[in-house]
């Protein structure tokens, strides 16, 4: 590892690109990648610009690239030791895709699902880097005025751009948003957060004074991943962008009160709270480059900055190299910690019930969550996610989860209230303003249902029991209540007659079958908290479906009753003419095989003879 760099970069390598080869690790993959020349020039135009931190990106990349090479020699055997750039003409796309989906894994579709791959972000990824190895191209083309190779590779790029996101990538993201999809979205409990504060505050304290008295690398790197994990828990940051917090912005960190008074505008500190005044006068400030190289604030604690100068401190004693930039340095080589290794290690001593979910993406996820409770201005939202290094666009879209609880509490109360009608009364109203009286009374439990069914039954009861209503309805009206044994028997009864009503309507006569009806109405200015809620009345009717059971069992005709059928209702079949009751009766006493047949039988069977007969003529 130490020869790699020296030996690529006297091969005509960038220095960039011998260091991401140098880091490579060594396996067949990295082989094909280090021996094409289009791997080569893509990973060196990728890398011309990246740190040392972002060199395993690029390296990514190029395996990426190498696995699909090794894909499309495999299954082109006459290009066995081909370039990347010969499959790169618009006779091979065909062979590119289908490589790409062998690498990706794809699966058909089946009765029951449909086609997916089981590594989406792959494909889009390889996407990507073919488009820009075609520009690449292209570009060599055009130095070497290769008019031949400018045309092929344009060409695939046509077909490129017309067929792969049809075939491609729309699979993916298909795919991708399917996982996305069933993949539950959990946030970190606040109590393992609670937790995890509480377990830094006194770790970061006992490891500054232990690391001040007795500077070893165990002390050193202990305190490195308490204090970083202190600033990603406080500030919700992203652990990559504290990690990379360098020395020199840290000294450069500001005060509030001093930067008031020194910038004119000490009167903006006279407007706020004392709370807000004594935040100020504890909390530092330190202004990082975040993602897209925006610069984003990082707030420091006193305990943090504590922490902080016994690292810095003491630097030299553990053998962090001068050269080193960073302030949570490793102790050998140039870059900084892992922050995510850190984080998990913290969550585990700390005790917390699921410390799988205190990661700092989800940290982001949590604290724009739980935002959604407060009663946010547009300006106050801004300068929380100007803290969080994004848009408010991607503050909602991605990282702000829907809240069940509040979908449930504020968008019900909406749709409930737009069930009653009147939207006379919610013109120009809030949700926070949709009062009760607004909203009709939704669906209660059980036991509160079968009380206030009893209550309004007394004033709805028809048939014998109305004059009990009416008798009810004027004792209240005059104000004279009754004994609370007589209304409890009178409730009873009540509730007694409604059952027998609905047991009563749910039967089917099995004389007629049909038009056998269920009363329901809705008597809405009866009690206005059962608004919407059906009752049994006889003044509308819905009808249920026809009973299909069978009340006798079928037994089919033999063969002798059959023939004595035939033999006695020959002419009736021939002229088509059913026969009454009296031949019936006649067969019956004639043929004793037919004795266990009533005359209906007897008439309709042969009436089926005559219909079956009819049909086979007419056909």
């Amino acid at each position: 590892m130490l020869i790699a760099p020296v030996w690529y970069t006297s091969g005509m390598v960038s220095p960039e690109l011998a260091a991401v080869l140098g880091s490579m690790d060594q396996d067949n993959i990295a082989v094909v990648a280090k021996n094409d020349c289009m791997i080569l020039t893509y990973g060196g135009f990728t890398a011309q610009n990246c740190t040392a931190a972002q060199l395993t990106y690029v390296s990514q990349r190029m395996r990426q690239l190498a696995r699909l090479l090794i894909e499309l020699r495999q299954a082109n055997q006459d290009t066995a030791d081909a370039d990347l750039s010969k499959f790169l003409k618009p006779q091979m796309f065909d062979s590119v895709v289908q490589a790409v989906l062998n690498v990706c894994k794809y699966e058909g579709c089946t009765k029951t699902q449909a086609a997916k791959l089981k590594v989406p972000h792959l494909a889009l990824k390889l996407g990507y880097a073919l488009k820009k190895c075609c520009v690449l191209l292209i570009n060599k083309a055009l130095r070497e005025r290769d008019t031949a190779l400018q045309q092929d590779v344009e060409s695939f790029l046509r077909i490129y751009e017309t067929e792969w996101p049809t075939r491609v990538s729309s699979l993916a993201l298909k795919t991708a948003q399917n996982e996305k999809r069933n993949k539950p979205d959990l946030i970190p409990l606040t109590e393992d957060l609670v937790k995890v504060k509480h377990y830094l505050e006194g770790a970061v304290a006992d490891l500054s004074e232990r690391l001040n008295a007795e500077p070893n690398v165990e002390n050193y790197v202990n305190l490195v991943d308490c204090t970083l994990s202190r600033i990603i828990l406080f500030n919700k940051r992203r652990g990559g962008e504290v990690a990379r917090m360098t020395v020199a912005s840290y000294h450069m960190m500001h005060d509030a009160n001093a930067a008031a008074i020194s910038s004119g505008f000490s009167d903006i500190n006279q407007t706020l709270t004392k709370t807000e005044q004594h935040l100020c006068s504890r909390l530092k400030l330190v202004e990082i480059a975040g993602k897209r190289n925006q610069t984003v604030p990082v707030l420091l604690t006193p305990d943090v900055v504590c922490g902080i100068s016994a690292i810095l401190g003491s630097r030299q004693a553990v053998g962090v190299n001068p050269c080193n930039l960073y302030v949570f340095a490793r102790c050998s080589g140039l870059n900084a910690v892992d922050p995510f290794v850190a984080l998990r290690k913290v969550a585990e001593c700390a005790g917390a019930e699921k410390p799988e979910l205190i990661r700092g993406t989800k940290l982001r996820k949590y604290v724009a969550t739980v935002s959604q409770v407060l009663d946010m201005r547009q300006n106050e939202l801004s300068l929380l996610c100007r803290h969080m290094g994004h848009s408010i666009n991607v503050h909602e879209d991605f990282y702000r989860l829907p809240s069940h609880t509040l979908e449930l509490a504020k968008v019900s109360k909406l749709l409930i209230a737009l069930e009653g009608g009147d939207l006379s009364k919610l013109s120009g109203k809030t949700l926070d303003e949709l009062d009760l009286a607004d909203i009709p009374y939704p669906d209660c439990d059980d036991d509160d249902c079968h009380v206030e069914m009893v209550h309004d039954s007394e004033q709805t009861v028809p048939g014998k029991h109305s004059s009990l209503a009416r008798n009810q309805g004027n004792d209240d009206a005059v104000g004279s209540p009754e004994p609370s044994t007589s209304k409890t028997s009178e409730q009873s009864s009540v509730v007694s007659y409604q059952r027998e009503c609905v047991e009563d309507a749910m039967m089917v006569d099995d004389v007629t079958s049909s038009d056998d009806d269920v009363v329901v109405s809705n008597d809405d200015g009866v009690n206005k908290h059962n608004r919407g809620k059906q009752k049994l009345t006889n003044k509308q009717a819905l009808k249920l479906p026809r009973s299909r059971v069978r009340r006798c069992v079928k037994r089919p005709w033999s063969t002798a009753e059959k023939s004595a059928l035939f033999e006695h209702f020959g002419a009736n079949i021939r002229a088509g003419k059913v026969p009454g009751k009296g031949d019936c009766t006649t067969a019956i006493t004639k043929f004793p095989v037919l004795e266990s047949r009533s005359w209906k039988h007897i008439k309709f069977a042969v009436k089926n003879i005559i219909t079956y007969g009819k049909k086979l003529t007419t056909f």
